[in-house]
């Protein structure tokens, strides 16, 4: 929100101010110069309950007054998928609407841009659309879309990449690729799957021109979000302020040293000094963690504490199931082959393991021997690389399984009959 409200005013990144410390001693911290307003309006603050929370809202006016306010791990993104709340939040203040009901203008033109983009992939896609289906209506995704967040509209983008790639259009996939990592550099390696299908080993080599021409491809969409990433984090970024600590068991430097914020160049020398501690951790954070990822892919609502019904984790499991059981291809010829599909796996398990790096570098105490911050919603954009992985299969009766192709969808209208009154009972509204 805030963010938005700030690129609604010119701001297109955040900077860097001097602030005090939780232990009062000065720190320099990111963060946006932006109207509060809708901030207070979407939180209700300072109300003492839910109630109250819709009441003071509606109240608050626009205070015409911006001011600094922190807001260290959004500072730095690119605004792309900011500009359309950004302008839902002007027109309402054009029109002399309070913040409170900007706020829903804002919502629904990010809505919007999510839905035009997801149809758009439905419409592109060659094949796997039930896969990318699953991935748009997931009850997280479309949470997501609806808010003023961007990651419902980077998910989206993700897919659409992928149902470009699909039907052959490297370029225009290239585009949507690099528009993700400019919002989340950690996404990097999606881009190789440009490279897919990769032709078989024994002619790699004869491919090879074609094969550098999709690899520089890559490498182009990478290069804009490496470019903004260190330009951010040279001018831009703050550490995360926390009361003094000292460095856990992974830290190779001094144990006596003390830290009052993350610091992840000093996170860094922890990775490098044990890379076999902290491959355990992602593996623990990765496989030990299933059941909350799954959940959090699925649907973790409000700030990741409210749970869905536990009837829709499990068909929205058994509608992800279907959905790529529908996508196999039935007879001699397939869209895949185990090169291709090794491929895939790779470049999904090399984005995680990146995704989960970051969190560990800017969420995590220096030297912790876990991994802090990673959601199952981080996985999103790269489900859609399933349609690469799935084989072909030659049996009596296996284009049977294409009918699954409507457990998705049945997931989805569950979800729009059961989830508006779960979620306004947990909230308590009214």
């Amino acid at each position: 929100m805030l963010r938005a409200e700030a690129l609604m005013h010119g701001q297109i990144v955040g900077r860097r101010q001097l602030s005090v410390s939780v232990d009062g001693h000065p720190i320099i911290v990111a963060g946006v110069v932006a109207d509060p307003a809708p901030l207070w309006a979407a939180s209700g603050w300072p109300a003492p309950a839910p109630d109250w929370v819709l009441l003071l809202g509606e109240r608050i006016n626009w205070t015409r007054h911006p001011i600094f306010i922190q807001n260290d791990p959004l500072a730095v993104y690119f605004p792309l998928y900011y500009i359309a709340p950004a302008v839902g939040l002007a027109i309402g203040e054009h029109i002399r609407e309070r913040p409170y009901d900007a706020i829903f203008l804002a919502r629904l033109l990010n809505f919007f841009t999510y839905t035009g983009l997801g149809l758009l992939t439905l419409g592109t896609a060659r094949f796997g659309r039930a896969v990318l289906f699953v991935v748009l209506a997931m009850p997280m995704t479309v949470y997501l879309a609806a808010s003023v967040n961007p990651d419902g509209a980077l998910i989206a983008t993700a897919c659409l990449g992928f149902a470009l790639l699909t039907a052959g259009r490297r370029r225009a996939a290239a585009l949507c690729f690099a528009a993700v990592i400019l919002v989340k550099p950690p996404y990097a390696l999606l881009a190789l799957a440009l490279l897919i299908p990769l032709p078989p080993l024994a002619q790699l080599w004869a491919a090879r021109r074609a094969l550098l021409q999709r690899f520089g491809l890559a490498l182009l969409a990478i290069l804009p979000g490496l470019l903004w990433f260190v330009w951010t984090m040279a001018a831009v970024s703050a550490p995360q302020d926390r009361a003094d600590y000292h460095p856990g068991p992974m830290w190779p430097g001094n144990p006596a040293r003390v830290f009052d914020a993350v610091a992840p160049a000093a996170q860094l020398q922890s990775v490098i000094a044990h890379p076999l501690g902290f491959l355990h951790m992602f593996v623990a954070a990765s496989l030990g963690s299933w059941r909350i990822l799954a959940r959090g892919a699925i649907g973790l609502l409000g700030y990741q504490d409210v749970f869905l019904p536990v009837r829709l984790y499990i068909l929205w499991g058994v509608a992800a199931v279907a959905a790529v059981l529908s996508e196999i291809p039935v007879g001699p010829r397939g869209r895949t082959t185990v090169l291709n599909a090794g491929f895939a796996t790779a470049i999904g398990a090399a984005t995680v393991l990146l995704v989960w790096l970051s969190q560990y570098l800017v969420w995590t105490n220096v030297g912790t021997p876990a991994i802090l911050g990673p959601a199952g919603r981080y996985l999103l954009p790269i489900l859609p690389l399933a349609i690469f992985v799935i084989p072909r299969l030659m049996f009596p009766g296996a284009g049977a399984l294409r009918a699954g192709i409507w457990l998705p969808v049945l997931a989805a209208l569950v979800s729009l009959a059961i989830l508006p009154g779960w979620f306004a009972h947990h909230l308590h509204l009214p």
